[in-house]
């Protein structure tokens, strides 16, 4: 008979756990161990203190250097190591097990309890739009603008717009911003300026300095407060500096050309606005009220305040801007202490495969406590907005799929008839078909109208999410020269777009936000060629503003084009509608036409068919000559003197030869003379309509006529020399805006001189 072994020991051991100066009456918080490498990350959870105990495996040794006691929390990156009571994993195992008790000191424990702390807001991307100054102002009119600089010439400048629209695809650090003073508020002494200049020169405009500032009575806090525009004086010339020659209103320009030039937008934007309003509000009470006014007002404590922070967490933000971010966090009241929390945000988004941080709350003084929705606004240049429209409500009662968007342009807004047959509009043709933003008869006031499609197109598609369900797997997007009546020219099959095309998503990599690319296609499934792996928004999170395909129209003559949409399963196998017409497997789906912003047509056929036209050729711009008394001169050189009721005009040309009948691509021309240097400038003529009708044939179109008397009207000397500007616009877009590159530019100078009186 052989000797039995010995049983080995067992390896999983019950432990007791004592809280420290826990009440009788009290509930403990819920808590558990981690396993932690040497650098404090946490590597998995090991087992949770129930009933004042938890079972120690021995094995928990090998899996990690150090085990930690802590809070019990679902996601482990949440934890902070500070707050953490740490061991040594085999000598703290062998101490617990030996010992069956573990001792929980009260200055740890009573850091665990947690509740759920949820803070909100919106991001916007803003931008600085100087509105040009206006011709024929009066300096007067002028003299009473203002902006935020001092400069000569500014006063006239109008003050700038602020544009803003929501970010996304972004990630919002939360930071947490503990303040405590001691005996509060009674700790925080008479707020002195000159301590918030020395700590927080920013808000102080950068005073070079301070202790040379004498110091008043009555602190000034105006020296806190942004420069009123309103009482802006212009600097004093010292002697010898010659004066600025022009009207206030060229000055106005090269004052505004000079301060965007040299004005590093993104870094001179305003402190936090409330934070100032409220500093300048100070200003006006006495010593007493003050210590209840910062009191009332937590975002203010940092200026006053012994603070700690820390990161919390981060979170995405939304299509729409918005972010909403919670996570759970320990209560524990200090003696003696009262402590306000607040939160600030930073703001990073991808950018030239980095993060690169576009808004940083704690530069701003932007602080906000977890009951206000923080309004997060960032001027940062490399800051992007979003460009998705508003997500559009489809009332369908099935799954569906339609062309969504041609860049920015949703596809109600192109004038596509609805198809009438499988690859093709199979009807006659309206006049402005394949355009976009049509022209309707109703329509009463010139405008961007019957935009032909030009340069590379940005096709988005929206495709249900139910589609996943009934095994849509890819899709293919092809085009097709269109005859007269939409159908395939010379019955030609489409050409499949083949280029590769990946999407952006975000993923956490060791616990780091990172972007990273997925290949949609193309690839070949069984017979089909040319497909593209349907990026479902439930899938991945992709960033905003991607496409499905991209059309290159410039590498076909310009007309009209027909794109075909289809849709495939896995193996390759077309899916089409349930009762339509065409080869496939029948689904239960439908294409769908979008006809106005809240109609949709089902589309009863195996693929789903828009009409375009394209071109890609520009307008025609030409000042052919100029013109005293209504007689045409070419010549290149030309002086012109005159009475003051002697008018001149030009010969000019603005036209595009091609569009619907009556209607060119031709947006409008524009013809305005500006007189010497830095001299006043005016419209002269302008023009929606082909100028002249017969385009290069035939005499160019005369414009309208000005005086001499009105040239030279207020010089001391009635003689000057002239330029003339001609822009002709095209209506050309590529769904994201008007491509001027299709515009066309032209000018001339002449000298005019009034003739003396006799």
């Amino acid at each position: 008979m052989c000797p039995q072994s010995p049983k080995p020991p067992d390896s999983v051991s019950k432990v007791k756990v004592t809280l420290q100066n826990l009440k009788p009456d009290q509930q403990p918080p819920e808590m558990a161990i981690y396993a932690l490498d040497h650098g404090g990350k946490i590597l998995k959870k090991l087992g949770k203190i129930r009933s004042g105990e938890i079972a120690i495996d021995t094995a928990w040794q090998n899996t990690g250097p150090v085990l930690a006691l802590g809070p019990d929390v679902e996601d482990t990156a949440k934890l902070q190591r500070d707050g953490l009571m740490q061991f040594r994993s085999r000598q703290a195992i062998e101490h617990w097990i030996d010992a069956s008790h573990i001792d929980v000191p009260a200055d740890f424990w009573q850091h665990w309890f947690l509740h759920k702390i949820c803070v909100s807001g919106t991001a916007q991307k803003c931008t600085l739009q100087f509105p040009y100054p206006r011709p024929s102002f009066s300096i007067a009119a002028q003299e009473q603008q203002h902006v935020v600089d001092h400069s000569m010439g500014l006063s006239w400048i109008h003050p700038p717009i602020h544009s803003c629209k929501p970010m996304c695809d972004g990630i919002v650090e939360v930071i947490e911003h503990r303040c405590c003073c001691r005996d509060f508020p009674h700790i925080i002494p008479v707020p002195d300026w000159r301590e918030i200049c020395q700590k927080f020169p920013e808000l102080c405009e950068g005073l070079q300095q301070i202790p040379d500032i004498p110091i008043p009575d009555q602190p000034d806090w105006g020296l806190l407060r942004k420069k009123d525009p309103k009482r802006a004086v212009r600097p004093e010339r010292s002697q010898g500096t010659k004066p600025c020659c022009g009207t206030g209103e060229a000055m106005a320009k090269r004052a505004l050309k000079h301060y965007t030039a040299t004005k590093d937008l993104a870094s001179t934007m305003p402190i936090s606005r409330r934070v100032m309003n409220d500093l300048q509000e100070m200003q006006a009470l006495p010593a007493h009220q003050r210590h209840d006014f910062v009191t009332k007002r937590p975002h203010l404590h940092h200026l006053f305040c012994e603070c700690r922070q820390r990161k919390v967490g981060e979170t995405t933000l939304n299509p729409d801007g918005s972010f909403r971010f919670c996570y759970p966090r320990g209560w524990l009241a200090l003696p003696n202490t009262v402590c306000r929390t607040t939160y600030t945000f930073l703001i990073k988004q991808w950018n030239q495969n980095q993060w690169v941080v576009v808004y940083n709350g704690m530069l701003t003084h932007d602080y906000f406590t977890r009951d206000e929705t923080a309004l997060l606004k960032t001027y940062h240049p490399l800051a992007r907005a979003c460009v998705d429209p508003e997500p559009v409500d489809v009332d369908n009662d099935k799954p569906f799929v339609l062309l969504d968007r041609i860049g920015g342009t949703r596809a109600h807004r192109l004038m596509s008839p609805l198809q009438q047959s499988e690859l093709g509009i199979n009807a006659p043709l309206p006049p402005n078909a394949g355009l976009a933003d049509p022209s309707t008869p109703s329509d009463t006031v010139d405008g961007l109208k019957d935009c032909p499609w030009a340069m590379t197109l940005s096709i988005r598609l929206m495709i249900d999410e139910g589609m996943k369900a009934l095994g849509a797997k890819y899709y293919r997007i092809g085009r097709v020269a269109a005859d007269s009546n939409g159908n395939p020219a010379s019955n030609a099959p489409p050409v499949y777009f083949d280029a590769p095309r990946s999407w952006s998503k975000v993923e956490y990599v060791d616990g780091m936000p990172t972007v990273m690319g997925e290949a949609l296609g193309p690839v070949t499934v069984g017979n089909e060629n040319s497909l593209y792996k349907i990026p479902y928004w439930s899938d991945e999170a992709w960033l905003s503003n991607q496409y499905h395909q991209s059309w290159d129209t410039t590498d076909q003559p310009g007309g009209k084009y027909l794109l075909i949409v289809e849709i495939f399963d896995a193996s390759g196998n077309r899916l089409r509608p349930s009762g339509s017409t065409g080869a496939g497997t029948e689904k239960a789906f439908d294409f769908l036409h979008w006809k106005t912003p809240v109609e949709f047509d089902k589309v009863p056929f195996a693929a789903l068919t828009h009409l375009f036209w394209t071109d890609n050729t520009s307008v025609y711009g030409d000042i052919v000559d100029i013109r005293k008394g209504g007689v045409p001169s070419t010549a290149q050189c030309q002086f012109l003197s005159g009475e003051p009721a002697d008018n001149l005009s030009l010969g000019l040309r603005a036209y595009h030869k091609a569009g619907p009948p009556g209607n060119s691509f031709l947006y409008r021309w524009r013809l305005w003379w500006q007189r010497g240097l830095n001299g006043p400038y005016q419209l002269l003529d302008s023009g929606t309509q082909n100028a002249p009708p017969s385009m290069d044939i035939g005499e160019p179109q005369p414009s309208s006529s000005i005086s001499f008397h009105d040239l030279l009207d207020g010089l001391s000397v009635p003689k000057c020399s002239f330029s003339v500007h001609l822009h002709a616009e095209a209506k050309h877009t590529n769904g994201n805006k008007r491509l001027r590159e299709y515009d066309r530019w032209d000018q001339a100078s002449f000298a005019a001189e009034l003739l003396p009186e006799d």
